[in-house]
C-alpha cells in the first residue's frame, strides 16, 4: 500500500490548496466536518491528490465512493496509524464510517494508476444535535461565567469595603463616629475636639449656640483603639430580573458568603484577611442550558485614612472554582482559576442638620479568569479560555443616624453609575450574547444598619443593578460584625 507519499508526487501541493478551497465543489460546511461537507475530485490518468483537514468531531460520518473500472488507490487515516479506509482495486467501492475519539484530523490520499480519469466523491455529515448543543454549551460557559465573575467580585469587594470602613471609624460602613461621652461640652471642649480629630479618635464636630458648647452630630460611641480585632461575615444572594424575552431568558442566581478578620495596626490603618464561598445555579432557557458550580476564595485587604474624612481600600483575592455545564444533549465539567483586585476611594460630607451625611465613592475592580479545556458528552473538545472583566463605579449614598435605646440606627439610600468593560468572550457565531454587555448602567441601593453600644453591628440592604441595560440583577445582603 503506497500512502503518505504526497511529497514525491508532482502537483500535490497545488491540489492540497485546491481541495481546501471552494473551487473543489464543496457544499456549505456545517459547524464540524473540518469545514468540508463534500468533495468531488476528478483524478487524471496516472494522477493523484492529497489533502489534510482538522477540526472534525466525534460523531462526524464520512462516506467515500469510488467507481468501478480504473485501477485506484485510496486511503484515509487519522493520526500516525489509524487507517479508516485502505483500498486498492478496480472493482468499485463505497463505505461509510463514523469518527471516534482522537480522530479529529484526517489525511486523504487518492492515486489513479489507470489510463482513464476517475471521479471520487467524499461527503461528511455532522449530527445536528452534536454540533448545535456543543456550541450552545460553549455559549452557556462563556456568557454564564462572565455573569458569575461580575457578581462574585462585586460581592467580595462590597463586603470587604464595608468591613474596612466600619473598623476605620469604629462603626460599620454607613455610620459616622462621634466623640466619646467625656468630651461633650464644657470649657475647653473645642480644644479637646481638635486633639481628638488630630489623632483620629473622631472625625467630625459641630458647634451650636453662642456658648461654644460642642455637641456630637449624633450619639456617643466608643473610641477606636489600636489593636482592635474585628470579625465580620456577610451573606449575599443575587438573582436575575428577566424583564424581556429578547434578553436571553436567563434565570437563577448565586449565593456568596464572605468572612474576614481585620486588625487596626495603628490609628487610621486596617489590614486583614478574608475567605469566601460561592454557589451558583443559572438557567439559560433560550439555549436549553444550565450553569452550576461552586468555589472558594482567599485574600488580603488594607484600608487607611487619607484625611480624617476620606479613605481608601485595596482588596486582592484568588478563587478556585468548579463548573458544571449542560445544553441539550451536551454536558461537561471544568475547573477555573480567578484573580480579582479592587480599589476604592471614598469620603464623607455632613449634610444640613448634622445627623445626615453623603458618602461619595469611586471603585475600580478587575477580574481575570482562566478556564481549563474540557470535553462534552457528545465528544466535542472545548478549548481552554481566559477572559477579563472589570467595572468602574462612581456614585454616592446618603445616610442619617438615629439614636435608639442601646445603639444607633442608620437607614441609607444611594445610586451608582457602573461601567463594565473587558475582553469580549468567545460566544459562538450566531448566538446572542444574552444581554451581558459592556456598557454603562445604573445601580440603586437601600438599607439599614444597627450598631449596638456593646460592639455588635447588623446590616441589611438590597440593590437593583443593570438599570438601563437589557438584563437587571437584584441582590440582598445581611452582615454581622463584632469587635474583640
Amino acid at each position: 500500500m503506497r500512502t503518505k507519499n504526497c511529497r514525491r508526487w508532482l502537483g500535490c501541493a497545488a491540489l492540497i490548496g485546491a481541495v481546501l478551497s471552494s473551487s473543489q465543489a464543496m457544499a456549505s460546511a456545517p459547524a464540524s466536518c473540518g469545514g468540508i461537507s463534500s468533495i468531488s475530485q476528478t483524478v487524471a490518468p496516472h494522477g493523484n491528490f492529497y489533502a489534510s483537514s482538522s477540526n472534525f468531531r466525534v460523531g462526524d460520518t464520512i462516506t467515500v465512493s469510488i467507481p468501478a473500472g480504473p485501477d485506484v488507490e485510496a486511503a484515509i487515516w487519522a493520526g500516525s496509524s489509524s487507517f479508516l479506509l485502505s483500498y486498492w482495486s478496480n472493482s468499485g467501492y463505497s463505505t461509510t464510517f463514523t469518527l471516534g475519539t482522537g480522530q479529529t484530523t484526517l489525511d486523504i490520499e487518492y492515486a489513479n494508476y489507470s489510463t482513464s480519469s476517475v471521479t471520487i466523491t467524499a461527503t461528511c455529515s455532522s449530527p445536528t444535535v452534536a454540533s448545535n448543543d456543543s456550541d450552545k454549551a460553549r455559549a452557556v460557559q462563556s456568557i454564564g461565567s462572565r455573569l458569575v465573575a461580575r457578581q462574585s467580585s462585586t460581592s467580595i469587594s462590597d463586603a470587604t469595603n464595608s468591613a474596612i470602613t466600619g473598623q476605620l471609624f469604629g462603626a460599620p460602613a454607613g455610620l459616622k463616629p462621634s466623640l466619646p461621652p467625656s468630651n461633650l461640652g464644657g470649657p475647653g471642649a473645642p480644644e479637646r475636639a481638635d486633639r481628638l480629630i488630630a489623632d483620629d479618635s473622631a472625625d467630625d464636630r459641630s458647634y451650636l449656640g453662642g456658648d461654644a458648647r460642642m455637641r456630637p452630630s449624633f450619639a456617643p460611641r466608643s473610641q477606636v483603639r489600636v489593636g482592635n480585632l474585628n470579625f465580620w461575615s456577610e451573606a449575599r444572594g443575587t438573582g436575575i430580573l428577566d424583564r424581556e424575552s429578547g434578553s436571553g431568558g436567563i434565570s437563577g442566581g448565586q449565593l456568596n458568603v464572605t468572612s474576614g478578620v481585620g486588625l487596626q495596626v495603628r490609628p487610621g490603618l486596617v489590614v486583614g484577611a478574608l475567605t469566601s464561598f460561592e454557589h451558583l445555579d443559572y438557567e439559560f432557557r433560550s439555549l436549553g442550558g444550565t450553569l452550576k458550580g461552586s468555589g472558594y476564595s482567599g485574600g488580603l485587604y488594607v484600608g487607611g485614612k487619607i484625611v480624617p474624612s476620606a479613605w481608601y481600600t485595596l482588596v486582592g483575592t484568588y478563587t478556585r472554582l468548579g463548573y458544571d455545564v449542560t445544553a441539550g444533549s451536551a454536558a461537561g465539567s471544568f475547573n477555573a482559576d480567578r484573580w480579582m483586585v479592587s480599589g476604592t476611594v471614598a469620603g464623607r460630607m455632613p449634610l444640613r442638620g448634622g445627623a445626615a451625611y453623603a458618602e461619595p465613592s469611586a471603585n475600580l475592580l478587575y477580574v481575570r479568569e482562566t478556564q481549563a479545556a474540557w470535553r462534552d458528552t457528545l465528544g466535542a473538545d472545548q478549548s481552554g479560555r481566559t477572559f477579563d472583566e472589570g467595572r468602574f463605579s462612581v456614585g454616592s449614598k446618603i445616610a442619617k443616624d438615629m439614636r435608639i435605646a442601646s445603639g444607633l440606627l442608620t437607614p441609607h439610600v444611594g445610586a451608582y453609575a457602573d461601567y463594565y468593560f473587558g475582553h469580549n468572550s468567545d460566544v459562538p457565531t450566531g448566538i446572542d450574547g444574552l444581554g451581558i454587555n459592556h456598557n454603562w448602567s445604573l445601580r440603586t441601593v437601600a438599607g439599614i444598619s444597627l450598631a449596638m453600644d456593646d460592639g455588635y453591628t447588623i446590616k441589611l440592604d438590597g440593590s437593583i443593578g443593570g438599570i438601563g441595560d437589557n438584563v437587571q440583577t437584584y441582590s440582598g445582603r445581611a452582615s454581622f460584625t463584632t469587635r474583640f
